[in-house]
């Protein structure tokens, strides 16, 4: 073989080593994604603004709208859900309502993660409060001990049980903003398995205004008049 034929392989080698080591830098300073957020109701006036995640810390943060301007009756202190209705766009037929709901899937990760949600308030209503239930991925089941800890910058109260957080006490004024005073949640995923999926419902409560009040009791009374009109 001449000297210009050795030359020729040597720099194809040098090429090659270049191009592999590369590809291996490339492939290992793309992290992939632990976990996947997806939004249950895509069609509807809630959206999930974007989300990121630092696989290294275990942190997934999200900011999200949460926009709806329907109210229904829900069993906590004030009284009524701000909901996405049943017959809106986006919300699955035959449901009473549609909540804001999360499921998260679980790409080979387990352990302690932190969950930061910044929260807007496009809705028409004040809250006064803000609750976090969690459920498996069908929302059937509720789903216990994975919440170790939580806070947020809006609401002093805050009550822990086993499947849900409360948080109460203050006001989140409509077209506010959680911000930097966002919700953290550190939460155990050992008990969902590697490969398992989870969701999580997020409840905006209210305490209507004295004249939407008067218009929901009309509401009703008419549904229930119509429902039994249907069944008689």
């Amino acid at each position: 073989m001449g000297t210009q034929e050795t030359d020729r392989g040597a720099e194809m080698c040098r090429n090659l080593n270049s191009l592999v080591g590369a590809c291996c830098l490339l492939f290992y300073f793309t992290p992939a994604q632990a976990i996947m957020l997806i939004d249950r109701w895509v069609d509807d006036q809630n959206t999930i603004r974007f989300s990121d995640q630092s696989n290294s810390d275990q942190i997934l943060y999200w900011e999200e709208d949460y926009n709806e301007d329907d109210l229904i009756p829900y069993p906590s202190p004030d009284g009524y859900a701000v909901v996405n209705a049943s017959g809106d766009p986006g919300c699955q037929a035959g449901t009473e309502s549609c909540y804001f709901d999360k499921i998260f899937n679980l790409e080979g990760e387990n352990g302690i993660w932190e969950f930061q949600v910044g929260v807007f308030n496009t809705s028409p209503f004040d809250w006064s409060g803000f609750h976090l239930e969690f459920y498996d991925a069908t929302f059937q089941t509720r789903l216990d001990n994975m919440l170790l800890d939580s806070q947020n910058g809006i609401f002093p109260v805050v009550d822990t049980m086993a499947d849900a957080v409360w948080f109460t006490g203050g006001t989140q004024f409509a077209g506010s903003e959680f911000l930097q005073n966002f919700i953290s949640l550190r939460v155990n995923l050992d008990g969902i398995g590697p490969e398992g999926s989870f969701g999580i419902r997020q409840v905006a409560t209210t305490v209507p205004e004295s004249t939407t009040l008067a218009l929901l009791s009309i509401s009703f009374v008419a549904l229930g008049f119509t429902r039994h009109r249907m069944q008689t």
